[in-house]
């Protein structure tokens, strides 16, 4: 039963593998090149001049062929090498150009040509071309490479042969090749080397997606190598991610040689004296828009050179000799009638180290918890002492320093409270707030304070006899320039 029902299976299929063997093979099958000759010039520029040409026979109706040229390789460093290739022409038997369509597809140059009267007979394509940088630059000597059908012809190709010119008087040459499928090391061509010329002739067809490529080789001089900035060029229209990194760094070096240098240095000419006539406290006030406790040393200093004090270092011992520190004391030189020729921040630094005058010496310790206080009144005075320095504080662009912070009005204040912008420097309000009376006196607490004008609070305040006035209460505002007074 089962063989019966196998051979009624085989049978049912005889007639559909009849008509499969009696079909006809593709017409497309059955078209073939009959020669691709290739004649490739090496001009002493370093370009490659490249006429193909290329005799299809067609068996059935076809509007062209496909000609695909290898124009991008892998070095071995991994880079990208890309053939710059220019076509001249493309034109037919009568040297009547043809038309054709150039694209992209992989690392390959696909050519679309379009031949009139490809039908059952055979025609003639000729491929004009340059190619700029299709050699390579050894240190002994230079080379073409070069693929010269391709090997993604899906046609079989009956003869194949190439010729390749060099230079006149090129010495060293050398050659072979190479066929097959990609990858192939067959060498199943001829090689005849004569003059400054060198010709290849296949011994059998290439059948499908199989290629010739050959190699020459010849001594240094003869050809010109591209300079450096050429390879650059050329490798970065290879590699062109590169070229992004590389106009950044030319756009930020041009920012940098154009704007961000600095400039350039000159001679420096040293100056032992201030300026102009300048205090050591105002050229230091100058150098740095503030007026510090060493521009107020210096000026101690430079009276003490100008006669004006004496400075003393002495050894203070403590606890009968067991130890001592050193003590700085100061001694007046000159009194009070001379200072007329000081400047106002010299004389205010004086009477503030001798009290007026009324003394004439004094020792630094003394001056501990008590010179602070005139401070303010010596760096005023240096900004006033000099018409740059009180010009400059005038106009706001040196400003005096944090020692005379500007004063607030009540409603810069209120509006800043109410806005809600704190700063560290503004007041804290403390967390109880004093309330006195003739009677007593205590801390309120927060839900006592002033609200709505009038003063809460949930006991009494001190002891009073009844139907007296309210005694008089001071509510302190921490934020605000004064006092308020309620009833």
């Amino acid at each position: 039963m089962r063989l019966r029902r196998a051979l009624r299976r085989v049978l049912g299929f005889a007639p559909l593998l009849a008509v499969l063997v009696a079909a006809p093979v593709p017409a497309a099958s059955q078209t073939v090149i009959e020669s691709f000759d290739v004649e490739a010039a090496v001009l002493p520029d370093g370009t490659l001049d490249v006429t193909e040409v290329i005799r299809p026979r067609f068996a059935a109706p076809r509007n062209g062929i496909y000609r695909t040229i290898p124009v991008e390789y892998q070095t071995p460093q991994g880079f990208n090498y890309t053939l710059l290739l220019d076509v001249i022409s493309i034109t037919d038997e009568n040297n009547h150009a043809l038309k054709y369509e150039s694209s992209r597809e992989r690392h390959y140059r696909k050519f679309k040509i379009y031949v009139p009267g490809a039908a059952h007979a055979t025609r003639t394509v000729n491929l004009h071309y340059k190619v700029l940088d299709g050699l390579k630059f050894f240190e002994d000597h230079d080379e073409l490479y070069w693929n010269v059908t391709g090997d993604e012809w899906e046609l079989p190709i009956e003869s194949a042969g190439a010729r390749v010119v060099l230079p006149a008087g090129v010495t060293g040459l050398r050659a072979t090749s190479f066929t097959g499928a990609y990858g192939s090391r067959q060498q199943d061509a001829d090689v005849q080397v004569a003059g400054n010329a060198v010709e290849f002739r296949m011994r059998r067809a290439l059948s499908f997606r199989e290629g010739l490529t050959v190699v020459v080789g010849w001594d240094k001089g003869f050809v010109s190598e591209p300079a450096a900035a050429a390879k650059v060029a050329l490798f970065l229209r290879s590699n062109w991610p590169f070229s992004i990194s590389a106009g950044v760094f030319v756009v930020m070096f041009w920012l940098w040689y154009t704007r961000g240098r600095d400039p350039r240095l000159r001679p420096i000419v040293p100056q032992y004296a201030p300026p102009d006539g300048l205090t050591p406290g105002e050229a230091g006030t100058l150098v740095d828009n503030s007026a510090d406790m060493r521009d107020i040393t210096a000026t101690i200093v430079d009276l003490a050179v100008r006669g004006y004090i004496l400075i003393e270092e002495k050894e203070k011992p403590h606890l009968m000799g067991l130890w001592s520190n050193k003590e700085y004391a100061f001694h007046l030189r000159k009194k009070p009638a001379d200072w007329k020729e000081l400047k106002a921040h010299e004389r205010e630094l004086l009477e503030a180290l001798f009290a007026g005058g009324a003394t004439e010496s004094v020792e630094l310790s003394e001056l501990q918890n008590k010179f602070y206080k005139n401070l303010p009144a010596i760096r005023d005075r240096i900004f006033n002492a000099h018409p740059a320095l009180s010009s400059a504080a005038s106009a706001g662009l040196c400003p005096r320093g944090p020692w005379k912070a500007p004063a607030r009005s009540k409603a810069s204040s209120a509006s800043r409270i109410s806005s809600g912008m704190w700063k560290r420097t503004a007041l804290r309000a403390p967390s109880r707030r004093r309330r006195c009376s003739r009677n007593s006196c205590r801390l309120l607490w927060p839900w006592e304070w002033r609200k709505n004008g009038r003063a809460r609070s949930r006991t009494s305040i001190g002891s009073r006899p009844s139907g007296t006035a309210a005694p008089t209460v001071r509510t302190f505002t921490p934020w605000a320039s004064s006092t308020t007074w309620t009833k």
